[in-house]
Parts: C-alpha cells; structure tokens; sequence
C-alpha cells in the first residue's frame, strides 16, 4: 500500500481549494456599500419643493415659475402654455356652417379676382376705344395702381378683421366693388378710368378677398389647405367666366352694358359673400387696428 496522494488527479478537488473558493465568492463590504444604504434610508425631497410651517414639503402650482428660476425661462413656459391652450381649441373641420363659409369665400374670390383675372381683356378694349390716344404703358398704369392696393391694403385690413370681424369689411368692400364695375361703362377720360377702376376696385377688391381667405381658418385646422383652396379656386372660375363673357358682349351690347351685366353678376356674388362669411373664434381682447410693421423685419 503506498501512502496518501499529495497529487493532483482529474476530477478531484482538494479540501482546502474549496474553502478558497468559498472565500473569494464573497464580496467584501465597502464604503460606497456603506453609502448606499444610507442614501436608502434617507430620501431626499426634490429640489423645487419648499417647506411650510409645519415642515412640510409644498410644490409649486402648474403655471409658476420654480423657485430659482430665471423669468426667461418663466416666460418661455407660460408662452408655452399659451400655445398649448391655443391648439387646445377645437376646429369642427368642415361641418354645415364652416362648408357654408367656404361657399362664401368662393362667391367673393370669384367676385374679386374674377375681375383682377380680366385686366387684360379691358387693356386691350380701352387702348383701342376710350384710351387709344394713350400709350400702352400710361393705360398699364391704371390696371397696376389696382393690383397694388388690391395686395397693399391687406396690411390694415388684416389688424382691422383680427379686432372686428369680417362683416363690415365684406360690405363696404362689397359696395366698392360693384359701384366700381357698374360706373366702368360710364368712364370716358383717362382719370375716369383711374380712379373708378385704379382706386375704388383695387381697394374693394382687396377688402373682400383678405377676410374670405382669412375666415375658413375659424373653421378648418387640419384641412385648412383643402378648404382655402377651394374658396381660391373661385378666382380661377371668375378669370375664365368673366373675359369671355366680355369678348362676347362687347361686340353685341357695347362697352356699356357689358360691364353693367358683370356688375349685375358681381352684385349677386357679393351678397352671398355677405350673408355667408363669418367668423367663430373670440376676437382678441385690446386688439390695435392699425398695422404691426415688426413683420417686415422677420426673415
């Protein structure tokens, strides 16, 4: 018999590798242990919290600033919360009265820039006609002053519809408009045609179609873009309807009466603009009508 093995075979394990083992499996117990297990048993409050009498934590209510904070930082949130409440309103997206709307709007836009569309056919008559001592360029100033405050005139319409509301705007625009068309057959000098056309149609024109456009916002939010291009559409239908009802006219009723029997037609779109167009959402409170000229330094 041979003494006891101090070797190694495979398979087996000596006794004291196994206490090793069990020794090194253990983790020793450190500070940050220590500090764990403190923090544990000491939660803190958060830091925008504060004490009452009774030291008791309070927080601040929704809406004020935390305490510390810069009043930037205060007023980017409360304009924030302003938008918020802003999106938070809500759009029917169409339904009877805001269709009805879109009709109006459609009815004015074709009013207005059905007759902006037939410039070209009433430069074309008047250089041969009432205007043919003048040059083409004199007779082109006529139609720019009306294309100029027809875009121009937004700029005070826009502050006067946000604090009014459309109604007064459509009809005075609306009273404008017609009286501009119907005195056109009458006009026989060249200030005639400048202030009845230049003056007075530029500036009703764009007293129609700035609320039209700006009153389907009342109503639409998600297919704004659906329902203001239908309403704009009503300027293309007038820019094909308009200058070939007047080549047609001319020759048979003269100049006269065929711009009265627009007139006539244009009167009738005007009072549907009117009966229809309308606003829904509050005006704002305080509002100032006259025009904010900071949009000319945006980018």
């Amino acid at each position: 018999m041979s003494g006891p093995y101090k070797g190694s075979k495979p398979g087996l394990v000596s006794h004291n590798d196994i206490e090793e083992s069990q020794n090194s499996s253990i983790p020793p117990v450190t500070a940050s242990t220590n500090n764990l297990a403190t923090s544990e048993k000491q939660p803190e409050w958060p830091r925008d919290h504060q004490l009452d009498s009774n030291d008791s934590p309070t927080y601040p209510k929704s809406g004020e600033p935390l305490p510390g904070a810069s009043p930037s930082l205060a007023s980017d949130k409360s304009n924030a919360a302003d938008d918020e409440t802003k999106e938070a309103v809500p759009y029917p997206e169409g339904g009877l009265q805001g269709w009805l709307v879109v009709l109006g709007s459609f009815c004015g836009m074709l009013a207005a820039f059905g007759l902006m569309n037939s410039v070209g056919t009433f430069q074309a008559y008047l250089s041969t006609h009432q205007l043919a001592a003048y040059s083409e360029s004199q007779i082109g100033w006529i139609f720019s002053v009306y294309v100029f405050l027809a875009f121009f005139c937004g700029i005070q319409i826009g502050p006067v519809f946000d604090a009014k509301g459309p109604r007064l705007l459509v009809l005075v625009g609306s009273v404008l408009l017609v009286a501009s068309v119907l005195l056109l057959g009458s006009c026989t000098q060249y200030w005639h045609f400048m202030l009845v056309f230049g003056l007075v149609g530029g500036c009703g024109t764009s007293l129609i179609f700035t609320p039209a456009i700006s009153s389907i916002g009342h109503f639409f939010l998600a297919t704004r873009a659906n329902a203001t291009g239908i309403a704009a559409a009503g300027g293309s239908v007038g820019g094909v309807i308009f200058p070939l009802m007047l080549q047609s006219l001319f020759p048979k009723v003269g100049f006269g009466w065929a711009t009265r029997i627009m007139g006539f037609i244009v009167l009738f779109l005007c009072v549907l603009a009117n009966l229809l167009i309308r606003t829904r959402l509050p005006r704002k409170p305080g509002g100032s009508v006259l025009p904010d000229f900071k949009i000319f330094r945006d980018p």
